[in-house]
């Protein structure tokens, strides 16, 4: 691992925060690559501003730099106090610029690189703390790093450089500082952030496909289940009947089952880079696990902690882990969770998909069987989502 000075960095005016977000929490070391990964996944789809967007502005470095607990040294201080916006975004522009020429001769697609790891150190120069690392990624039977550094400002990791793009040969290639490389093989599961609320997901490859293997949890606003419309997006969690997000968030149900919608709500959910799966996308799932009579116990959870007994023929093969939701029915009322009618008898998921102007596409399974029906609903009911790659 190449050897990256902090306090140097920082005075040459070669740093930067390359973040998912500039409100996202990275307070662990292990997360940087992950989000660092997400960018570079999307760059082929994002305009430069929207590149430039995802750095730190130049008034929260000036900020840091008079944070005597955070930057010990004077000079380094000042020269992040004084930084000029113009090089700053130079330098976020050259580096953007450098980054996709490379990838480009190299031959990377960005959006079907796949996480292979990211290696790190934790740093402690001149008072400065930060995070040094490599990530690594493959792309088709290519594998490939690049340098990442962070500084920690008291509560959270900063990205601030990312640099040396270049292919990765596991077999040839010694490093003094790692002692072992990554496994090329292919990633069939893994974790991402979104960067709307901070909520993690788990991510599961099945076939060609790639769905989270939880239910949605992105709450903007929550009503009660006495409030309905086919064309105003309205958010649920089973069980709560008011509209303070912070309180409808703190139950259990939202924690395990997550935020049912309404299909208006429904369509707009998914995080960026994910979408509400159409008809024909949850057909294709089903299709691949040998259909409707046995998909239901390849996706869903085992045990019954969750499903009610006998969760019959669940093996959750996959990793999708299908939890069963319930719903909220159009009579302003939940079913099928909780202290109604007993935790854990059935799971509704939306699809994209139209069946008449007023009704749309869903898939169902239920505790008792290992099918999974395709229905259609109406707009208004609340039900669950699971998003699928784009």
């Amino acid at each position: 691992m190449k050897k990256m000075n902090l306090k140097v960095l920082l005075a040459a005016v070669i740093v930067f925060a390359f973040c998912a977000c500039s409100t996202n929490n990275v307070r662990e070391p292990e997360q940087i690559g992950k989000q660092v990964f997400e960018i570079l996944k999307n760059i082929s789809s994002s305009s430069k501003d929207d590149y430039i967007s995802n750095f730190l502005s130049i008034e929260e470095i000036r900020e840091l730099g008079k944070n005597e607990d955070v930057v010990k040294d004077a000079d380094t201080r000042n020269e992040m106090t004084s930084m000029l916006k113009e090089k700053w975004i130079s330098k976020i522009e050259k580096d953007y610029n450098r980054i996709k020429e490379k990838g480009g001769k190299s031959g990377i697609i960005w959006n079907e690189i796949q996480y292979l790891d990211f290696v790190y150190e934790l740093k402690d120069e001149d008072g400065i703390k930060g995070c040094e690392g490599e990530l690594y990624f493959k792309f088709s039977d290519k594998s490939f790093k690049i340098e990442i550094a962070s500084i920690f400002n008291g509560t959270e990791y900063r990205l601030f450089e990312i640099e040396d793009l270049g292919q990765y040969n596991v077999n040839t290639e010694v490093d003094s500082v790692i002692s072992y490389k990554p496994t090329i093989e292919e990633t069939t599961s893994g974790t991402f952030i979104d960067s709307r609320d901070g909520n993690e997901y788990n991510w599961v490859q099945i076939g060609d496909q790639v769905w989270m293997a939880e239910n949605l949890k992105y709450l903007p606003s929550v009503v009660g289940p006495g409030t309905e419309s086919e064309t105003t997006p309205h958010y649920y969690v089973y069980g709560y009947d008011g509209t303070n997000v912070a309180d409808a968030k703190a139950t259990d149900t939202y924690a395990t089952y997550g935020v049912l919608y309404n299909w208006t709500a429904a369509l707009t959910a998914c995080p960026t880079g994910w979408h509400l799966p159409t008809d024909a996308e949850w057909t294709t799932l089903i299709t691949f696990l040998g259909g409707d009579n046995v998909a239901g116990g390849k996706l869903r959870e085992t045990g019954t902690t969750h499903w009610h007994i006998p969760n019959t023929g669940a093996t959750n093969e996959t990793g999708f882990t299908a939890l069963p939701g319930g719903y909220r029915s159009t009579n302003g009322s939940f079913n099928s969770i909780g202290s109604f009618y007993g935790i854990g008898y059935c799971g509704y998921w939306w699809s994209a998909t139209e069946n008449y102007a007023t009704n749309a596409w869903l898939r169902n399974m239920d505790y008792d069987n290992s099918i999974v029906t395709r229905g259609y609903s109406i707009k208004a009911p609340g039900r669950s989502v699971r998003c699928v790659r784009d």
